[in-house]
């Protein structure tokens, strides 16, 4: 079983006990036990990873919050003083010192919002525009 901290701003995410619970429902069939740290700003960053050492963690995921990414930096420097793998979603996750990241390309997300923006400019109602989902990662 592999034990990966997951990071995340709880004012950003809401509910996160239901958020947990879904990525719990992906992560044990993949053998990963997950453990949440919660920060709300930089100065609890210290005391989340001293939790995630006291509870043996592997890796870290960083849920990409404003506080997260603001402080992604720090975060990929404790990572390193750990020992966590470090993932996150965005390129700039991996530019701060993170070991990876998975996610949209952010590019192409600006490219689909500036093509959606034409269409309602051009007299599309917003409402009735389809749903997009990220097709290149």
């Amino acid at each position: 079983m592999v034990r990966v901290a997951v990071l995340l701003d709880p004012v950003a995410i809401g509910d996160v006990k239901a958020f947990m619970q879904a990525m719990q429902g992906s992560a044990r069939p993949l053998g990963l036990q997950l453990q949440l740290l919660e920060v709300r700003d930089a100065s609890e960053l210290d005391a989340a990873f001293s939790l995630a050492r006291q509870h043996l963690a592997q890796a870290l995921y960083a849920i990409p919050t404003n506080t997260i990414v603001t402080h992604r930096t720090r975060i990929a420097e404790l990572s390193t003083r750990d020992k966590l793998l470090s993932i996150g979603s965005f390129p700039w996750m991996a530019q701060a010192g993170f070991l990876m990241t998975y996610g949209a390309d952010v590019d192409d997300l600006g490219r689909r919002a500036i093509t959606l923006m034409d269409k309602i400019l051009k007299g599309a109602r917003p409402g009735e525009l389809p749903i997009e989902q990220p097709t290149k990662f």
